[in-house]
């Protein structure tokens, strides 16, 4: 269900909103993403945050630390850029 390799937009979003059933279904499987600290300055916002969650397949248990970096023109998200443990990604939804 989540180890495929995504390959745009809709998929994306189709993955998500799996992961957000099963979160309403089961409040256990709930993914949380939860604000550290955030910093504005001219264009950019920078968010530290905590992700929080179980994976509904295998029921690992899923926290992660996310840096978030965004710019803003005229209102609007123009440019997003998140980074986080991708290993850890891997051992909670692909690895076996």
């Amino acid at each position: 269900m989540y180890g495929a390799i995504l390959k745009g937009k809709a998929e994306t979003l189709s993955v998500f909103k799996r992961l957000f059933d099963a979160g309403a279904a089961n409040p256990a499987h709930y993914f949380h993403l939860r604000a550290i600290s955030l910093t504005a300055e001219d264009d950019r916002v920078a968010v530290e945050a905590l992700g929080d969650g179980r994976n509904p397949m295998n029921e690992r248990r899923y926290r992660n630390i996310y840096f978030i970096l965004m710019r803003i023109r005229d209102g609007q998200v123009a440019r997003y850029k998140e980074y986080q443990d991708t290993l850890h990604i891997y051992d909670v939804w692909q690895a076996e």
